[in-house]
Order: structure tokens, then C-alpha cells, then sequence
């Protein structure tokens, strides 16, 4: 990748998953390679902005070893540098929705750290859209201000996330393995895919595809319904996949609505069992959205639950910038087999090369 050593620093969420993180880091405290040079420090969650802006400069490349929670928390630190350090991904999480979408997942769960590096010495450069969340209040002040890289949800699934802190801690403690968390989310899912009330909301967009400029369409005026989702991968929840195309560089997102709870569950699981596209889904691919909500409701970001909306809040959604991102080569070979991403074994699409991506869309 480089003709120079690569600087390589490794930011480690130390409780993700299975609590892998320390391990991770002792390994690579072993660890020895040519052309690499790696650094290697623990993410703290109050001093992560801090710690990416103080140690990414000279860095050729960072790698975030964690979930979905973590990797969505540096890029979005990584978004406010001028020029940010390409990201690789080692997932430690128990979704992993991120490295499952972009290949890093296959080349982690194949071989660990023994095929890491040189998937990433051969690794292909990309861009990732890095997308917001502004929220207001019904009289226009600023609530809060939201990054996310993979999903944005409302209703039913930001209520389970919500439902699966409490249900952990109370089941799983301090020291909860990933197979607890997952249990966890089944017992939140079970649990509102019975109880979980509708919220009514006003919903605005601008399908990708249109002119540039913020003029928006009213989609749906009198929503009423149990889960709005607004993707920017195909892989959901830990392996359910959306019938999306998948493609993190598009500048758009696919939004999908659910207006009751047994149709939010059945997607979920016929995505996770069938491994195709259902095509049926409702569901659009739009580069703006606004949400006007009538009652209040419960929204997450990348799997992290966020906490509740009062009622008349206001959901601007739209792009934010582009990071330089890394994926796994199409030609990399894992134990003697041909490697091939799971965006095109699941989703049959990607470009053919990111120049030629780049000029089709005008970029």
C-alpha cells in the first residue's frame, strides 16, 4: 500500500463484545511485522475526541477494534479534521453490522490478526458518508446533534436497544460475554414486539437521485406506525439483511417504515434466515429527510440508544461529509479460497472500481 513503513494506530474499545479489546492490545503489544509500525491505545469514551485528535496525525491508517458503537463514535471524531487517516475495521462487537457490510468481518472471523494485516496492506481505498441527525424543539432551539455511519432508528428498535441495557445489567452484570448481550436483545425483542405502542409523525424527504438544493416532498403526512429505519448498509441487527443495495458511498440512504410490530419482527427475520432481498419491504432511497414528530419516541443511532423525543421535536436528516475509508480487495484470498465481500455475496452490487463510481456520480 505504502513504499514507507505504514503508521498504523489501533484504537481498542476495551469492553466491546466479549471484552476482546485487552487481549487485542497485549497481542499487539507481541506483535512484530515489516513495513508496519503499530500503535496501539485503549478508547475512553470522555477523552475520545481528545485521543483521536491528539494521536491520528502522523498516522497512515487508523483501525477501530470494537462494534458499531465504537467505530461510529471515532468516525465521527475523525469527521471534524481537515484531512482524516483512511479507517480499517476489527470487529469486536456483538452486531458487527459495519465490518459484516464492508468485509472486514469475513477476514477477521477466517483468520484474526494473521490475515489482517495483509488484507490491509492490500486493502482498496473508498469513501464512507457520514451522515446527521439535528433535532429541535417545536419552537426551533437546537436539542441535540447526532453522527451516524450505519443506521438511524425510531419506535420499536430504539425501544429493544433501550430494553437490552436494562435486561444486561440486570442479567449479565459488570462482565457480560456476548452471547448474554445477545440473549438480552432477544428477551427486549420479545417483550415490545407485544407491547410496543405507534407514534404518529409528519415525514418529509428528498429521494436520492433529485437536484441538488434542500427542497423536500411530503411523504407521508399522518404516519402512523411502530419503527422508522434509515439505513446506510444492507446488514441490520447483527446479520439481518435489508433489501438495499448496501452501498456506503452512494450519498444516500434507504428508509424503511413499519406501521406494526409483527411486520418490523418478520423483516428482521426473514432477512436474517433467507439471506436475499425481499423486495416487498416498503422502502426508498432518499439523500434528505425531515421528521416531525406528534407524540414522543425513542430513537438509536448505529445500535446505541439515545434516548426519548418530546413531542412536536423536529428530525433533520441529511449528509454530513465523506471519510476515506478501506475494504478488503475483491482478489484477496482467505485459507486457499477466492474472498468475496459479503456487499456483493449478499448484495450483488458494488462498483466496479471507486474511479469509475466517482464519475458516474458527477463526483
Amino acid at each position: 500500500m505504502l513504499s514507507t513503513a505504514m503508521k498504523c494506530l489501533f484504537l481498542i474499545n476495551p469492553v466491546s463484545g466479549a471484552r476482546e479489546g485487552r487481549k487485542l492490545m497485549e497481542a499487539l503489544q507481541l506483535w512484530s511485522l515489516p513495513g508496519i509500525i503499530v500503535t496501539a491505545v485503549l478508547i475512553e469514551p470522555r477523552r475520545l475526541f481528545a485521543q483521536v485528535h491528539s494521536l491520528v496525525q502522523d498516522k497512515d491508517v487508523v483501525v477501530i477494534a470494537g462494534g458499531d458503537g465504537a467505530i461510529s463514535m471515532v468516525f465521527s471524531a475523525l469527521a471534524d479534521l481537515a484531512k482524516p487517516p483512511p479507517v480499517a475495521l476489527v470487529p469486536l462487537g456483538t452486531g458487527n453490522d459495519m465490518a459484516r457490510s464492508s468485509g472486514w468481518l469475513d477476514i477477521w472471523q477466517s483468520g484474526g490478526l494473521d490475515l489482517f494485516f495483509p488484507a490491509l496492506k492490500e486493502a482498496v481505498a473508498r469513501e464512507i458518508d457520514l451522515w446527521h441527525a439535528q433535532v429541535y424543539s417545536g419552537h426551533g432551539d437546537l436539542l441535540s446533534n447526532n453522527r451516524f455511519i450505519a443506521y438511524l432508528g425510531f419506535g420499536l428498535d430504539a425501544s429493544i436497544c433501550e430494553e437490552m441495557i436494562r435486561i444486561k445489567e440486570r442479567v449479565c452484570g459488570a462482565m457480560a460475554s456476548r452471547q448474554c448481550t445477545r440473549l438480552s436483545y432477544l428477551l427486549a425483542g420479545l417483550k415490545h414486539m407485544v407491547c410496543h405502542k405507534v407514534f404518529s409523525a409528519s415525514i418529509s424527504v428528498r429521494f436520492a437521485g433529485q437536484d441538488a438544493g434542500n427542497t423536500m416532498q411530503t411523504q407521508d403526512p399522518d404516519f402512523r406506525g411502530t419503527s422508522l429505519i434509515f439505513s446506510n448498509i444492507s446488514s441490520y441487527a447483527g446479520g439481518s439483511l435489508l433489501p438495499g443495495k448496501g452501498d456506503f458511498s452512494d450519498s444516500a440512504l434507504e428508509f424503511y417504515r413499519y406501521r406494526g410490530n409483527l411486520g418490523f419482527v418478520l423483516a428482521v427475520l426473514t432477512g436474517r434466515l433467507r439471506k436475499s432481498r425481499q423486495e416487498s419491504i416498503n422502502r426508498y432511497s432518499l439523500s434528505m429527510a425531515r421528521i416531525e414528530l406528534k407524540n414522543s419516541v425513542t430513537f438509536q443511532a448505529d445500535g446505541e440508544f439515545l434516548g426519548t423525543l418530546p413531542k412536536n421535536s423536529i428530525i433533520d436528516i441529511d449528509l454530513f461529509r465523506k471519510l476515506p475509508f478501506l475494504v478488503p480487495p475483491d482478489d484477496f484470498y482467505v485459507k486457499q479460497r477466492l474472498f468475496k465481500p459479503v456487499y456483493r455475496r449478499f448484495y450483488g452490487f458494488f462498483p466496479a472500481c471507486p474511479e469509475e463510481s466517482c464519475c458516474q456520480q458527477g463526483r
